[in-house]
């Protein structure tokens, strides 16, 4: 049985949830991918994040680790046909894949590189609900699975002393030298939730299409039972 592991990315803007998904011509998905025979679920799915979301190594530069949260669903997948089901059916003796879904909470800051066949998009929560058509039977139930959730939006702004006039000049040189990056500001947010811990998050508007590299500045967000 082929074993598939998906990471939930949730950042905010306006105060309108979003989810990061990969699209790939007129597909989308979630970040994440098939494990390895005998591989474990978090150490996959780590692999599979970094393998579609982190840039190159670079020295001096820390790598991205990724933090694996709760399990929001597992999907069947009886046959090859695109058709899931949330449980295993009965008539099934033997499924062709196991698909979990986890969230995955985003560092303080933290920089996205995807290739330049695909995109990264950040869209809305309320675009995904009841949209299979569009999205697939999975993602269009994201809305349903966090909904236990309560979603609290931090303004940073008020929290956060203004800038001085040499760390602006720093900050508009450093974005003059990434010309293939997009940076990308929000505020942050909180979620109540069982069984989370803290995380950070901010998020891109849904017009951000970045081209190799996504840029991503975040504030905490507790994630509190």
């Amino acid at each position: 049985m082929r074993r598939t592991v998906e990471g939930l990315l949730l950042v905010q803007d306006h105060r309108v949830p979003y989810v990061l998904l990969l699209q790939d011509g007129n597909e989308f998905r979630l970040p994440g991918g098939h494990l390895r025979p005998g591989e474990g679920e978090v150490e996959g799915l780590q692999r599979k994040l970094t393998s579609c979301l982190s840039p190159k190594p670079k020295e001096g530069v820390p790598d991205l680790k990724w933090e694996i949260g709760d399990l929001l669903s597992v999907w069947w997948r009886p046959n090859w046909e695109p058709v899931e089901f949330p449980y295993l059916p009965t008539h099934c003796a033997r499924s062709k894949e196991c698909r979990k879904l986890f969230i995955v909470p985003l560092p303080e800051k933290a920089k996205f590189a995807v290739p330049k066949n695909r995109k990264l998009l950040a869209v809305p929560l309320f675009e995904l609900y009841n949209n299979s058509a569009t999205f697939g039977q999975s993602i269009a139930s994201i809305p349903h699975l966090v909904s236990r959730f309560t979603f609290t939006i931090i303004d940073s702004a008020k929290a956060e002393p203004a800038p001085s006039d040499a760390s602006k000049a720093a900050s508009q040189s450093e974005g003059a030298t990434k010309e293939s990056s997009s940076s990308v500001t929000g505020k942050a947010m909180a979620v109540d939730a069982p069984a989370a811990e803290d995380m950070a998050v901010e998020e891109a508007p849904a017009t951000t299409e970045p081209t190799t590299e996504l840029s991503v500045k975040e504030e905490p967000v507790a994630m509190v039972d």
